[in-house]
């Protein structure tokens, strides 16, 4: 075997490794994580320009998270900003991974994990008896009595512990445009 041939099979290995490593941690993770009946995934945020009047839009303090009303559903995901920013050093970083399979794999890799970013959380209004907005966050009080925080309590993005924090304005308007749409 040539010098060429060894490192394209240790990079496939490496890569195979840590993906296995990935789906074990990810299943893990995901069997010890509650799993609420009300909140369903959506492929996309729907486009500003769908909105009707009387959807609103918020953003986190730090912007890289929206929550949006529209219709009789709630959504939260990255916001169009920090979609942009994460897809760009993705494409960035994918430039350097070029020759061989392993440079085919991790562009692979890359391309789903661009398209799968902009997945959202979705909360259905009939499920929702009320929203509240509570230390910089909002609670929501679900119709079989439980309560929880609209994005949990654990949530980061980019290492931001207050990435489900809204300021008191935003989060008054979203709130009082839920409750008119609350059946």
């Amino acid at each position: 075997m040539e010098v060429r041939e060894r490192r394209a099979a240790s990079r496939v290995i490496r890569f195979g490794l840590v993906a296995l490593g990935i789906v074990i941690a990810a299943g893990w993770m995901l069997r010890k994580v509650p799993k609420p009946d009300h909140i369903r995934v959506e492929g996309a945020a729907p486009a500003m320009e769908t909105l009707a009047a009387g959807d609103v839009q918020i953003f986190n303090v730090s912007g890289t998270v929206d929550v949006i009303l529209a219709g009789d559903r709630l959504s939260a995901g990255l916001s169009p900003q920090k979609l942009a920013e994460v897809r760009a050093d993705l494409a960035r970083s994918s430039d350097r991974d070029t020759s061989g399979i392993g440079g085919a794999i991790a562009a692979t890799v890359k391309r789903t994990v661009a398209e799968k970013l902009s997945i959202r959380a979705v909360y259905p209004l009939a499920e929702i008896r009320d929203l509240r907005y509570d230390d910089g966050r909002l609670r929501v009080e679900w119709r079989t009595g439980r309560e929880t925080m609209l994005l949990g309590d654990n949530i980061k993005v980019d290492g931001d512990a207050d990435a489900n924090r809204f300021r008191r304005e935003d989060a008054e308007r979203l709130i009082a445009a839920v409750r008119a749409r609350l059946p």
